[in-house]
């Protein structure tokens, strides 16, 4: 068995700014966030007033390897079921509400 442990270099805040500069967004359009950490990435969810994008951040190097969007009313249908299931593994949450 091996020890999963994983180096952070970027603090969730950072991670934001990385996903919104490769998304193309820039931070002061984000209206709504949300961001956890998972297996050494952060998953970064954010909404402009168009589209939700959904963004993997590396914790240690701060590159992004995948990032994906959705106009927002497709989105609010997304945010709706996944509201509804339950997760079986919980990640920690970091909100940064403006």
């Amino acid at each position: 068995m091996t020890n999963n442990v994983y180096e952070l270099n970027l603090t969730a805040a950072v991670a934001l700014s990385e996903a919104a500069r490769s998304a193309g967004v820039n931070t002061n359009e984000i209206t709504d966030e949300e961001i956890t950490l998972d297996n050494g990435y952060y998953e970064v969810r954010f909404t402009s007033d168009w589209l939700q994008y959904d963004c993997y951040v590396d914790a240690a190097t701060g590159e992004v390897p995948g990032i994906t969007s959705m106009p927002l009313t497709a989105a609010c249908k997304f945010k709706a079921r996944k509201t509804g299931a339950s997760r079986k593994r919980e990640a920690p949450v970091f909100s940064l509400r403006r």
